[in-house]
């Protein structure tokens, strides 16, 4: 990375100063990845408000669904648009794909690179979702104090070659010639690129696994022992873990003296000292290979950072688990355990720690991608009195994003922008809008457990709500504790220019886990509003993990207004005969208590006009007289029927309070409670292998409009690369103000064409509806088409 390039990617960040407006039909404006000690955040942030409704599976798959509505901002017309996923998401997820099986749902479908084990935690301002995957790859840089690493049975194998090509079933054979055990073929993604890796084992002890290192040495020069960094190690080929058929002639290494080991270790450790890497490793695998003798604890932590500073993560991590496990009570724990840490906290695992060579000695990585899609929508309304149509989109929407990472011995440096550019087509309609959804730069310190960030951003579980313009510093001071600290000001759209009104400081801390199931949050969010208080608030969140149960509990309390902001729980619970059980309680203030709530209504916007005006008693009555209360209660039962199909039964009450007549601002009042049941059903590859099927059913009634919404779909892949989806809803609605009734129906088309990292998309589709008012009548036509491309890099 050249100077003037990593100067780009400062300057990107006064981009954040440009205004941004919505696209229609846009859902996520953004994904964020945080990765942490024993878990990774997925921050799913959309453009408007979106209820969570449930997901499945419960918390554990290949892929998840996450079931939302939409609410009145999001402004949809036939399908959703999609979103190009960051590089690090890219890292997680093979898919994220948008749904909408019904006229009043909104699913996001997510399928990941590997099972993973997940909670999922609406946000409680409606506009994010957090995801936590609960990765074992991670958990095991995490030790706990005083803990020995348990080492399962066949959790051991022998690296024999890494390529980014897959092997050949011949190079399979051959491997399992000259080894004479089994041979097997593991996948890994890195830093967004697949890799392969030609492996022998598993074993179930770990001197045979060196033992056939040593004897395969000599045709796979790079041979390296892979210590429990593989789900093959536990899956159906570690059920027959090689004993016996490993070479017993082969000797671990010759003994050496007491003499020869001093030697060898004062080699090791000049080598060291003057970073030449290639020459200590070899040196200190020798010497670990002999008998305990007494600077061989001295020796194994030197050859963890001897292969840490040579960028061989993986191999690094392996040796200083190894130590803990030899002794647990040596003189290094403690560093060793921050070692660890630290490695788990650098989210990467470099390539050269698979082959031992790296065809990019750069430290730095770029990665990103682009996109542009061209929309437009056509209505035409016609009634009893007159017809008229209307173009409502004609825009080009263009999306960037970019991420450059510097790796470090000791810092990590990053830096990321996503943005986008809506060019428009109309005369007469909106103007070409710009946004900026992430702009930032970030610094970790490995060694000290500390990340700081600047610019646009966001943070999810420390109270602060969607994305802001400011600083954030995260410090890991226990692999059990961590704290967090945030300033700035938050960011209204990812339209809006930095604005210094309101401005916030955050506190959180962060404890688990404990008994490996629960973890805990906590966080106080001090804000003000043109200098006046704004928000003050004290949250706390509870995460509750076990096999077949998860429990998510949220509580937010202003302690300015003295009033309970938001309060949530979220349980999941797997039942006898494959049943799962969802259960969700949400009951919030809307919007969130502020002091900003006060203008509601009002000519002005300025704090000082309203003081005026009032006194910051009255004001603050008034925010409250503005608030109402939401109430949601959910439940859902789901099971799979037979081997391909999935059944979510649900049923869902909500209920929006009013609000009163106050500061020449007329009352709202209650809103009927609504009540909502639906039945979806998911089939996976039941006409063909990879075909997705989906039946939606939903009727709502309670609230100013009675709704049944079927709504099917069929996706069905042709050769390797292209995708055709088809899907209809039809809805059939009654008004309870003038009893009057509409149907309606919605076919679309989707066509999707793969090529390496390169997507084109193509869909259309239409949208009729007629209502008949008494002696009157009212048809409505939509059409919409969409034709793009993304591409990443």
């Amino acid at each position: 990375m050249t100077a003037p390039r990593s100067a780009l990617f400062v300057g990107l960040l006064f981009l954040a100063t440009t205004t941004y407006g919505q696209s229609t039909n846009r859902i996520i404006d953004d994904i964020a990845v945080s990765v942490h000690v024993g878990y990774t955040d997925i921050s799913l942030l959309f453009s408007c408000n979106l209820r969570y409704l449930n997901h499945l599976p419960s918390s554990e798959g290949e892929a998840v669904r996450i079931r939302t509505v939409p609410q009145t901002d999001c402004q949809l017309s036939g399908e959703p648009i999609g979103t190009t996923l960051p590089s690090l998401a890219r890292a997680l997820m093979q898919s994220l794909e948008l749904d909408r099986p019904v006229s009043n749902e909104v699913d996001i479908a997510i399928r990941w690179r590997r099972s993973e084990r997940y909670l999922v935690m609406p946000a409680a301002d409606g506009r994010s979702v957090r995801i936590r995957l609960l990765r074992d790859t991670e958990n095991r840089g995490r030790v706990s104090i005083g803990a020995d690493l348990p080492i399962s049975r066949a959790n051991y194998a022998v690296n024999l070659e890494s390529s980014r090509e897959a092997f050949s079933p011949e190079a399979i054979a051959a491997a399992a010639k000259v080894a004479g055990v089994r041979v097997y073929v593991s996948e890994i993604t890195l830093e967004d690129e697949q890799w392969y890796r030609l492996r022998a084992g598993p074993f179930a002890a770990e001197a045979d696994a060196k033992r056939s290192m040593l004897a395969l040495r000599e045709h796979y020069p790079k041979a390296w022992l892979a210590i429990g960094d593989d789900e093959t190690l536990s899956s159906d080929t570690a059920r027959d873990p090689v004993t016996t058929s490993v070479p017993r002639n082969v000797q671990l290494s010759t003994t050496l003296s007491s003499t020869e080991l001093a030697s060898l270790l004062k080699q090791a450790k000049t080598a060291f000292r003057k970073k030449d890497y290639d020459t200590a490793i070899p040196l200190l695998t020798k010497l670990l290979e002999q008998a305990e003798f007494p600077e061989r604890a001295e020796a194994q932590e030197l050859l963890g950072l001897a292969r840490e500073r040579n960028r061989q993560i993986a191999h690094a991590k392996a040796e200083f688990e190894e130590y803990l496990r030899r002794y647990p009570n040596g003189a290094a724990v403690d560093r060793v355990r921050q070692r660890l840490q630290a490695l788990a906290l650098a989210a990467r695992k470099a390539v050269r720690g698979l082959s031992g060579d790296d065809d990019n000695d750069s430290p730095w990585k770029v990665y990103g991608g682009f996109s542009q899609i061209y929309r437009r929508d056509d209505s035409q309304l016609q009634n009893s009195a007159v017809t008229s149509t209307a173009t409502s989109q004609n825009a080009l929407l263009n999306d960037f994003a970019l991420i450059a990472r510097r790796h470090g011995e000791r810092y990590d440096f990053s830096s990321r922008v996503s943005l986008g550019y809506a060019k428009s087509f109309l005369d007469n309609g909106p103007a070409d809008q710009t946004r900026v959804s992430t702009a930032f730069v970030e610094l970790s310190d490995r060694q000290w457990g500390v990340r700081s960030r600047l610019g646009r951003q966001s943070v999810s579980g420390s109270g602060v709500f969607g994305s802001f313009d400011g600083a954030y510093i995260d410090y890991q001071w226990r692999p059990r504790w961590r704290f967090t600290a945030s300033v700035g000001s938050p960011v209204e759209s990812s339209r809006s220019s930095f604005n210094s009104d309101r401005q916030f400081v955050a506190l959180s801390a962060n404890f688990g886990p404990i008994a490996n199931a629960w973890d805990l949050s906590t966080y106080t969010v001090l804000q003000q509003y043109e200098g006046e208080a704004d928000r003050r608030a004290l949250g706390a969140e509870v995460h509750y993990f076990q096999p077949g149960r998860t429990l998510i509990g949220l509580v937010d309390y202003d302690f300015y207004y003295r009033e309970i902001n938001n309060v949530l729980l979220l349980t999941t619970l797997d039942l006898p005969a494959r049943w799962t059980l969802n259960l969700n309680v949400d009951r919030r203030q809307s919007p969130a208590l502020s002091v900003r709530n006060a203008f509601i209504g009002q000519s002005t916007t300025s704090l000082d006009d309203l003081l005026a005006q009032f006194t910051r008693e009255e004001i603050d009555q008034l925010a409250r007289d503005r608030t109402s209360i939401t109430e949601l209660y959910s439940a859902s039962a789901s099971r799979p029927a037979g081997e391909r199909w999935q059944w979510t039964f649900d049923v869902s009450s909500i209920a929006i309070g009013g609000t009163v007549d106050s500061g020449g601002v007329e009352a709202v009042p209650e809103s009927p409670r609504e009540m909502a049941y639906s039945v979806l059903t998911i089939g996976n590859s039941v006409f063909t292998d990879g075909d997705l099927e989906v039946v939606a059913l939903r009727y709502q009634t309670g609230g100013l409009v009675q709704t049944t919404s079927l709504g099917l779909s069929s996706r069905w892949p042709l050769w390797s690369t292209w995708r055709v989806t088809a899907r209809v809803r039809g809805d059939r609605r009654v008004f309870i103000a003038d009893d009057s009734q509409q149907t309606l129906y919605a076919p679309s088309l989707r066509l999707d064409y793969q090529y390496k990292r390169a997507w084109l998309e193509l869909e259309a589709g239409t949208e009729f509806s007629n209502r008949d008012v008494g002696d009157s009548f009212e048809k409505a036509r939509r059409n919409f088409f969409s034709l793009g491309y993304r591409y990443n890099f």
